[in-house]
């Protein structure tokens, strides 16, 4: 099992545009496969976060440029972000 730092941009309850951090737990295969966006999505939408409107909300990982650009690994604190897994 590898752990995937995940960023689910998104609306919270009241109605503001923000990030939601989590941490996924998923075998390479899952992450090749998409599963570890639809479990961060699956967990922020639990936690109350919506899309806006019909729109879906957005996720990136710690492997692609967006997260590093924001410098996510440094400006969340990862021990207090919810983890899930396959």
């Amino acid at each position: 099992m590898n752990t995937y730092k995940v960023i689910v941009f998104c609306y919270n309850s009241n109605g503001c545009p923000d990030v939601y951090p989590v941490k996924v737990n998923c075998e390479k295969k899952d992450f090749d496969d998409g599963e570890h966006y639809l479990l961060a999505l699956n967990e922020a939408y639990d936690a109350g976060f919506r899309g806006y409107f019909k729109r879906g909300m957005v996720v990136i990982d710690n492997t692609d440029n967006l997260f590093s650009h924001f410098d996510f690994e440094n400006k969340v604190n990862w021990d207090l972000a919810p983890t899930t897994a396959v």
